[in-house]
C-alpha cells in the first residue's frame, strides 16, 4: 500500500504539471483498511456528496489490474468452563477439549468448502500456566467469501457448527461474536476505465492482465457505494503480512513505475468525471 500511495502522489504531480482541468481526482490515505475501514474510508463514503466515476485501490498487485476481491467474516468463539487446579481436574470444567473438538470440525468444514472459500483459525487462547485448568478458551475464525456468496448465510453455517459442538459439552458455555463482516466484490471486465488502465500499464508491461485479490480490501466498500473500483499497485501480493514483508522491484518493474505517474495521469485525462484513489 505504501508504494501504491507513492505512485498515486506522483500521478497527481504529473497531472498537475499537464495543466489539465478535466474532471477531478481525490487521493485518500486511510490508516485502518486492515481492520474494516470503520474510521477512514467508510465514514468518508457515508458523508460523500461527490459522485466518483472510478476508483483505484493501491494494493500490491504486481501492476496487474484486479477486478475484485474476496470478502471475509471474522468471528470470535468463546468457551467458558470453570477454572481449577490441574491436579484436581474433577473440581473444574476444562474448555480446552471443547476448543480442540471445534478446531477439528472447522478443519472438516474447511475441506468441504474448498480452497476458494477457506475457513481459517487465526487466534487461539486458553490457559496460562501448567498447573491450572483455564476458565475460558477463545478461537477466532475467518471465513472467506467469493462474489455472489451471502455473508449472512456463511455466518449461519458457522453458528450451526458451533452449536453442534456445544451440545457435546453441556457443562461449557459457548458464545459467538461477529466483529467483521466484509462483502466480496467484482467489477465487470468491460468497464471502460479498467480497460484503459490495463491498456496503459501494458505499454510498459505487456504481460499485465486482469486478476482477482484473495484478501478482503477497501474495494468492497467503494463498490457497495456504487463506485466502479479496481485494485492496482506495485509490489508482490504474496509478500503481504509475511514475516519478511518487503517490496522487491525488478529492473523492468522499476522502468514501468518511473513512467507510471504520467501514464496514470493520461488515463485520467482521457476520462470524464471524478476518480478516487485509496
Amino acid at each position: 500500500m505504501k508504494a501504491g500511495i507513492a505512485a498515486f502522489a506522483l500521478a497527481l504531480v504529473a497531472l498537475q504539471e499537464t495543466g489539465s482541468t478535466h474532471g477531478s481526482v481525490t487521493l485518500l490515505a486511510a490508516p485502518d483498511e486492515e481492520t474494516g475501514s470503520t474510521r477512514g474510508l467508510r465514514p468518508y463514503l457515508d458523508k460523500l456528496d461527490t459522485r466518483y466515476d472510478f476508483a483505484i485501490c493501491g494494493e500490491p498487485t504486481d501492476l496487474d489490474v484486479y477486478l475484485g476481491n474476496r470478502g471475509v467474516i471474522s468471528m470470535d468463539v468463546r468457551i467458558e468452563g470453570v477454572a481449577g487446579h490441574a491436579g484436581i481436574p474433577q473440581s473444574a470444567v476444562n474448555p480446552l477439549p471443547a476448543l480442540g473438538d471445534l478446531l477439528l470440525e472447522v478443519a472438516r468444514l474447511d475441506a468441504r468448502q474448498g480452497e476458494r472459500r477457506p475457513l481459517v483459525p487465526t487466534v487461539v487462547r486458553g490457559g496460562e500456566v501448567f498447573n491450572q485448568i483455564p476458565g475460558e478458551a477463545m478461537l477466532t475464525l475467518g471465513q472467506r467469501l467469493m462474489p455472489g456468496d451471502d455473508p449472512d448465510r456463511a455466518e449461519t453455517v458457522i453458528e450451526d457448527l458451533v452449536a453442534v459442538v456445544s451440545r457435546r459439552y453441556p457443562r461449557c458455555h459457548f458464545t459467538i461474536q461477529t466483529h467483521v463482516k466484509w462483502p466480496p466484490c467484482l467489477l465487470d471486465s468491460s468497464n471502460p476505465y479498467a480497460l484503459r488502465l490495463l491498456e496503459t500499464i501494458r505499454q510498459g508491461r505487456p504481460d499485465a492482465s486482469f486478476g482477482f485479490d484473495d484478501p478482503a480490501d477497501d474495494a468492497s466498500w467503494l463498490m457497495a457505494k456504487g463506485i466502479p473500483t479496481v485494485l492496482c499497485g506495485p509490489g508482490d501480493p504474496g509478500q503481504a503480512h509475511a514475516a519478511d514483508e518487503r517490496h522487491v522491484c525488478s529492473s523492468q518493474r522499476l522502468r514501468v513505475l518511473r513512467r507510471e505517474p504520467l501514464r496514470l495521469s493520461s488515463l485520467w485525462i482521457a476520462g470524464d468525471g471524478s476518480m478516487l484513489s485509496t
